[in-house]
């Protein structure tokens, strides 16, 4: 079944990635640094996930290749560990390993990643309701404003007192 759309339902899809896009970066924006992203709560820093996450970060730019890629061998030595299960996030640090020789010596990359989450979570959200077969601008950008005023997202994000 071929379904054909007007041109102006594609300007509104369109302008509804592109609103979305532009309140996923409003949103990353207004929100005010977590934790992670300043040295300003070391108690925070020093225990549990985050101190996990930025030990795997660390180790795993500092060691050589391995097979399997998230493989680091300076974590449980001498056989190694996979920094997967170690609450790294895989998506920024292979990249990171490959531009690493550019980046400081130990860099935090929790900020870069919680600021694609903030800006790209909406646009993911209309992809969604956009892939059921919605074309309209209405509901598509209404699934991304939803997105962003959900209580539980938002009260983990948000860093506003």
């Amino acid at each position: 079944m071929h379904t054909r759309f007007a041109a102006g339902q594609h300007l509104s899809v369109f302008t509804a990635y592109a609103a979305a896009l532009s309140c996923g970066l409003a949103y990353a924006f207004w929100t005010a640094p977590g934790p992670l992203e300043t040295a300003n709560q070391l108690s925070v820093i020093l225990n549990g996930d985050p101190a996990e996450y930025l030990t795997a970060q660390r180790y795993f730019l500092g060691d050589s290749w391995h097979w399997p890629l998230l493989h680091t061998t300076l974590l449980n030595r001498p056989e190694g560990v996979n920094v997967a299960f170690a609450d790294a996030i895989p998506i920024i640090l292979l990249p990171s390993k490959l531009l690493r020789h550019w980046l400081p010596s130990q860099p935090n990359l929790l900020p870069t990643w919680m600021f694609l989450v903030r800006t790209l979570q909406p646009v993911a959200a209309v992809f969604a309701l956009h892939a059921t077969g919605e074309r309209r601008f209405l509901p598509l950008l209404s699934i991304a404003i939803i997105e962003l005023a959900m209580p539980g997202w938002t009260s983990r994000q948000c860093r506003c007192e």
